[in-house]
């Protein structure tokens, strides 16, 4: 099984300017609304010391929740009889068919 990439958060406060000095034909749907989450999240990014815990327990949390999902992907899963007798019956019939090919193609 390919590894994983290891992804780490970070959040740059960058005053990327308003929607209306993007190109309306790349980015059709740049509009910021005065409630909407993109100005609640251009506000945060904008005084980063005032969310600084915020962002600290974010960062937190989804490292805790990328270090568990990694834990459980290595945890051994449980044995299914049902799983295990249906791999052993598909490897028994595909050898029965096997050998069946090679009788009737034998010279």
């Amino acid at each position: 099984m390919a590894e994983q990439p290891t992804r780490r958060t970070l959040v740059l406060p960058m005053d990327l300017g308003s929607p209306a000095q993007y190109e309306q034909t790349i980015f059709p749907l740049s509009r910021v609304r005065g409630t909407g989450t993109a100005n609640q999240m251009h506000q945060m990014a904008g005084n980063a010391e005032r969310y600084k815990d915020l962002i600290h327990n974010a960062k937190t949390q989804y490292d805790l929740l990328v270090a568990s999902r990694q834990k459980m992907a290595q945890n051994q899963k449980s044995l299914n009889p049902v799983k295990m007798f249906s791999a052993y019956r598909s490897v028994r019939l595909l050898l029965e068919a096997g050998k069946a090919l090679y009788t009737q193609t034998r010279v």
